[in-house]
This record gives C-alpha cells, sequence and structure tokens, in this order.
C-alpha cells in the first residue's frame, strides 16, 4: 500500500478515512493492526484485502494494483494470497461449523 488514502462522501458530508497510509507486509509476516475506535483499521484492511478500493494512492498485492482488477480478481488474490479474518461471523449456513473452517 503506497500513499493511500480514502475519501468517503461528498462536498460538506465528505470524511477522510484514511490519509497517506503505506503499508509493507513480506511473504510468511503476520501483521496486527491496533488503534482506537475511528482510527482508519477497518479501511486500511478493507483497501489491503481489495473490499474497497482508494481515493488516492495503490494497493498491490504481489505487484498487481488491485484497483485494476475486477472484484472477482480480487476475490481469488484474496484467497490466494492474503490471510483476512473478517470480524463478523460470515459463515456459510448450509455448513457446519467444522466445514466453514475448513472451507477456506
Amino acid at each position: 500500500m503506497t500513499n493511500a488514502s480514502r475519501i468517503h462522501g461528498h462536498d460538506a458530508r465528505k470524511v477522510s478515512a484514511l490519509v497517506g497510509a503505506n503499508l509493507s507486509v513480506q511473504p510468511g509476516e503476520f501483521v496486527a493492526i491496533m488503534g482506537p475506535s475511528g482510527s482508519g483499521k477497518s479501511t486500511l484492511l478493507h483497501l489491503a484485502g481489495g473490499l474497497d478500493t482508494p481515493t488516492t494512492g495503490a494497493v498491490r498485492v504481489e505487484g498487481t494494483d488491485l484497483a485494476s482488477m475486477s472484484a472477482t480478481q480480487r476475490a481469488v488474490i484474496r484467497r490466494r494470497s492474503v490471510g483476512y479474518v473478517f470480524q463478523d461471523f460470515n459463515l456459510l449456513p448450509s455448513l457446519t461449523a467444522a466445514e466453514n473452517v475448513a472451507f477456506p
């Protein structure tokens, strides 16, 4: 992630959720993002995981800019290259707990 910013809304309702963030994670490295409520943690993770795109700057995974990819392509990268644990459950209701854990 290079100089990534994310702005929500427009004009008077514009909110800067993240400004000029830089993050580099090496293969096999584990990273914890910590900070107070409202500090941009979720926005940073949504950008890093390709769930959202930056307003400015770039997010690259394995050298590929995520903004240039379709949602399906970003999902493939997320499954293959980015470990992402959602705060909410996001379980598949038709599977057992063990099957949900084994699925990825």
